[in-house]
């Protein structure tokens, strides 16, 4: 089988209300379920203690809230893979990157967890009293994206159940149909290979430099050759094609073919100090084998996490000494990796939060210009010099929070939030934009799930992958990725579209699937 919403051996046949993408229980998907309002009581119940620790910040009530936060998390993985059978739907995958990004160091702080090592003085050292603030932010972000997913369900299932001749999903997306005769696949493997020989290049002739210099100068002073640039500028649009590639693969082989690849550019991009980068290929090659091939199980998927969190730490400690083979030697690194100690380190991104509540007191609110920023420079930045002779004079948050915070060092930072910029533009009424956020994720994932519609698989999937690290960076950092792949893959669609009216004139294109 070549892949598609419906994966393994008891796919063909079931019609429209059976179980879908591997489906562990065969269970209808719009059959009454009380995991869906548990996960709606859940996130009702986390909005409104959110709102109630505004008022009353006691260390009771952030306890309260910190487990309810938590609560909500299991709650809606529970519905999510009751209706899916998938622990890495596109839901899921962003309402886990809100949580881990942000809630279990102060979990940690504020329970008290012997598993808490870090000391938490260092990243609360500014803006520390408004860390049960914090708490009860992230508890509104997390409660208002639960609830966007929830309501793009519906209305998608909805839909589905008014439809007078629901026609059963297709065993596969992968079809001449679907990618226009082929063309839309050939032109996909076509950008991954010249992308992926592109990066080969890039390595070979500056990885020599590179290797020479430690992390933070490879950063502070950047190789000014076109190959180093255009690298840097378009290094995320690998993620994408490592998606749509591996969605389209129709066989064993292209999928390892494919897999190899990713794994070999990742060692690469490794050496030269990057987690980023093949943190995302993994989640990708991961995401793309658990909805074609066969569901990974949540233990692999945990005790994968858990490796990655220690190998992090390695990374992080060792290239700070040096590039290259260096990365993997462990040198300067924590005598133990630990995982608990990894998720704190990670989640303890949350200080930019707590400091950009701190800074704003002083200085109010942005009022969107940081988003607006952020959409102008979708554009590349030199056409924009070009064209209007400067930039926008816009300071971007994470360069607002180190001009604030006297204590990063020259070069160093704390990147950012996507929480903390919702509350650097709009204060607490920021959290609505997490509403449309998981309502927009929500509503491509389903659509591929309910309608087999292959193209709404890869733009909430891309949205989503890209999340589960820029959860904890600024929009104007990954804004153009989340554009132009979703305009590449718009065109794919279009392209389709008009291949299959051409074959067939007397086609009728839903108007929501064209979308």
């Amino acid at each position: 089988m070549t892949g598609g919403p419906l994966v393994g051996s008891h796919q063909t046949g079931l019609g429209w209300a059976s179980a879908v993408a591997g489906f562990h229980s065969r269970r209808p998907l719009v059959e009454p379920d009380f995991s869906r309002p548990a996960a709606l009581v859940g996130a009702c119940a986390l909005l409104l203690h959110s709102v109630f620790l505004l008022a009353s910040t006691s260390t009771l009530h952030v306890q309260t809230n910190l487990i309810l936060q938590l609560a909500l998390v299991v709650v809606f993985a529970w519905w999510s893979v009751r209706t899916t059978g998938s622990y890495m739907g596109a839901p899921l995958l962003l309402v886990a990157a809100l949580y881990i990004w942000h809630s279990p160091f102060l979990t940690g702080y504020f329970l008290k967890l012997s598993v808490f090592q870090r000391d938490p003085t260092r990243d609360l050292a500014v803006g520390g009293s408004y860390a049960p603030n914090a708490v009860a932010l992230i508890g509104l972000c997390l409660g208002m994206t639960v609830l966007g997913c929830l309501i793009a369900f519906v209305r998608e299932a909805t839909r589905k159940m008014q439809e007078r001749h629901p026609q059963r999903l297709p065993e596969t997306w992968v079809s001449g149909a679907e990618f226009g005769g082929g063309v839309v696949r050939r032109t996909i493997w076509v950008l991954f290979f010249v992308f992926a020989a592109f990066t080969l290049a890039y390595f070979y002739y500056e990885g020599s430099r590179a290797f020479r210099l430690e992390y933070i100068e490879l950063y502070r002073d950047p190789s000014e050759s076109f190959l180093s640039r255009a690298y840097f500028r378009t290094q995320f649009g690998w993620i994408t094609l490592v998606l749509c590639t591996l969605s389209v693969a129709a066989s064993w082989s292209q999928r390892a073919a494919v897999a190899v690849s990713v794994l070999g550019i990742a060692l690469l991009q490794l050496m030269m100090g990057a987690r980023s980068l093949p943190f995302l290929a993994v989640v990708a090659v991961g995401v793309c084998y658990d909805h074609f091939v066969r569901r990974i199980r949540l233990v692999l998927i945990v005790g994968v996490c858990v490796g990655l969190l220690a190998f992090s730490s390695v990374i992080v400690q060792s290239r700070e000494s040096g590039l290259g083979t260096n990365v993997f030697s462990g040198e300067g690194a924590p005598h133990e990796a630990s995982a608990w100690q990894g998720l704190w380190e990670i989640s303890a991104s949350v200080n930019t939060v707590v400091r950009t509540m701190y800074f704003c007191a002083h200085d109010g609110f942005a009022y969107g210009l940081s988003i607006g920023d952020a959409v102008v420079y979708v554009v590349p930045r030199e056409v924009i010099r070009f064209v209007f002779g400067g930039d926008t004079g816009i300071t971007a948050p994470g360069d607002w929070l180190v001009e604030n915070s006297r204590d990063i060092r020259k070069g160093g930072g704390f990147g950012f939030s996507a929480v903390a910029e919702a509350y650097y533009n709009f204060g607490y009424y920021g959290c609505l934009l997490f509403l449309p956020l998981g309502w927009l994720v929500a509503r491509s994932y389903y659509r591929w799930v309910l309608r087999g519609d292959g193209f709404s698989f890869l733009q909430s999937m891309n949205v989503a992958i890209v999340f589960t690290l820029n959860m904890r960076n600024q929009l104007g950092s990954y804004m153009r990725v989340l554009v132009y792949a979703a305009a590449m893959i718009a065109v794919f669609r279009r392209i389709a579209a008009g291949w299959r009216l051409v074959q067939d004139p007397g086609t009728r294109v839903e108007a929501g699937a064209a979308r």
